[in-house]
């Protein structure tokens, strides 16, 4: 492997406060705007430089488990939060289900995360992805209607999700 000569002591720093703030749980925005250097150096760095791109995929590992374990606290031990009433500040503890239903959407996907639910035959069955956009949910309605799911005057209705 060649020696970067363009290696300065200034480039070495930034990648150790870089890679610091990136296993803190960091975005690349953010862990960049910590050093003298934009986001998208650190992104050359990492693409031409392998022991880089290793120690990136590491810290942004730790990162990933550091926002892991935070959501985890605030879903299960909640967070203080002080409150006014009647006059009198009082604190109150908070809890995240919003966080809870994340951690274990990703831990048990096979039960807890959304799953699609096929519409048409045993042999050739339909996934339908609908969202709020009114132009998908006009084409959703008309590839249900030529299918059948979705039939005018006969009583058929598509499964609620």
């Amino acid at each position: 492997m060649s020696r970067d000569r363009t290696a300065t002591p200034e480039k070495a720093e930034a990648r150790a406060i870089f890679l610091q703030k990136l296993s803190e749980g960091e975005t690349v925005v953010d862990a960049a705007s910590s050093t003298d250097f934009d986001r998208a150096t650190f992104y050359r760095w990492r693409d031409s430089d392998p022991k880089f791109a290793a120690d990136w995929e590491i810290a942004y590992t730790h990162g990933t488990d550091a926002l892991e374990a935070e959501a985890q606290r605030r879903g299960m031990a909640g967070v203080e939060k002080p409150i006014t009433v009647a006059g009198r500040r009082e604190v109150i503890r908070e809890y995240s289900d919003t966080l809870l239903i994340f951690l274990l959407k990703a831990r048990r996907p096979d039960k807890y995360a959304r799953f699609e639910r096929p519409v048409g035959t045993v042999d050739n069955p339909l996934t339908v992805k609908v969202s709020r956009d009114a132009d998908d949910l006009a084409g959703v309605a008309e590839v249900l209607a030529r299918v059948g799911v979705l039939a005018a005057g006969n009583g058929a209705h598509a499964a609620n999700n």
